[in-house]
């Protein structure tokens, strides 16, 4: 395969690619990610902590798995305020089919590509 350097309209992106494994009410594991915890601090809701600044959020693209297929078919996650003052945090919140915030069994994922800019930027037209 062939890999080629990526092209964007923000300058020195910086892409972290993260997978968390839910686990009911216990704080979710990272499976992939490299400076990132994650925590549950509520019914459905999380946050990711970041161990240092990643740079000036850009946004984030993610998709809800599972291992029992149709486990969370119709779910859906929110993102709240990237916090960079000095935490460095991310929080989301899960809901359920029926729009309720909800906990994830063991066995459930949350794949995510968040986006970062090294330099501050203004994307404005």
């Amino acid at each position: 395969m062939q890999f080629f350097p990526p092209k964007s309209s923000a300058p020195e992106t910086r892409d972290y690619k993260l997978q968390i494994e839910f686990g009911d009410t216990a704080d979710p594991s990272v499976v992939v990610g490299q400076g990132v915890t994650a925590t549950r601090t509520g019914t459905g809701a999380y946050l990711l902590t970041f161990g240092e600044n990643p740079g000036q959020f850009m946004g984030w693209s993610t998709a809800l798995a599972t291992e029992t297929p149709g486990n969370v078919a119709g779910f859906s996650v929110e993102r709240g305020p990237y916090s960079a003052a000095t935490t460095f945090t991310l929080s989301f919140i899960v809901y359920d089919r029926s729009g309720s915030a909800t906990d994830l069994d063991e066995g459930d994922f949350l794949d995510a590509t968040i986006s970062f800019a090294a330099t501050s930027v203004e994307l404005g037209g």
